[in-house]
């Protein structure tokens, strides 16, 4: 009796068509009509927290403050700075 030779690919032939013939496994093209269903599905459907059901969403109104120069750039205010200024006013 000769034995036969399992190479990977062979072993991993196998495991497949045993998985397949169990329903373990799908084909290319049933995964894909699988994720497609279930994206459409997600597309229809939104998470919202049972305490937001039934409110409004209205913001807080901004705050302006008058010391802060809104007509110079955010960058050219800061390129100024070396990093330990920066690191001691954000902390």
């Amino acid at each position: 009796m000769s034995r036969q030779r399992y190479t990977p690919e062979r072993i991993i032939g196998v495991l497949r068509e045993a998985a397949l013939a169990q329903g373990q496994v799908t084909t290319a093209p049933a995964r894909r009509r699988t994720l497609s269903r279930g994206q459409a599905l997600q597309d229809r459907l939104s998470l919202v927290p049972l305490s937001a059901c039934d409110k409004l969403c209205t913001l807080p109104p901004a705050k302006v403050v008058p010391s802060i120069d809104q007509k110079t750039a955010g960058r050219d205010r800061v390129n100024p700075f070396d990093g330990g200024q920066i690191k001691a006013r954000v902390s």
